[in-house]
């Protein structure tokens, strides 16, 4: 992100700590944990998305279609276009946030 510098509107990265993919993944590389397994309640996921301008999701209050929990963004399809609709300033926010599927909404996740 250094690099690249700030974007508008900010980069997203979707995280699930449940992701099943992730877990096998890290393992598979020596435990190495996966960016996509991060935590937003941690103070430091959401220090370092302000400082760095991401947009941190938590979409693990999204149903998967499949047991590993890694296709979730699958379930957003429905999601995005709702919240594309509202001019919530939370949209184009940095910061780390909790999806709530079923409101559409997206709420700062606090530790």
């Amino acid at each position: 992100m250094e690099i690249i510098g700030p974007l508008d509107p900010p980069l997203t990265l979707l995280v699930a700590p449940d992701d099943r993919a992730l877990t096998i993944s890290a393992r598979l590389t020596g435990s190495r944990s996966r960016l996509g397994s991060r935590d937003v309640q941690d103070p430091r996921v959401q220090a370092l998305a302000k400082i760095n301008g991401i947009r941190v999701i938590d979409t693990s209050r999204v149903t998967s279609p499949d047991a590993t929990m890694h296709s979730r963004f699958v379930g957003l399809v429905t999601v995005f276009p709702r919240m594309r609709g509202e001019r919530d300033p939370v949209l184009v926010q940095a910061g780390a946030f909790v999806l709530e599927p079923l409101a559409a909404v997206l709420s700062p996740a606090h530790p």
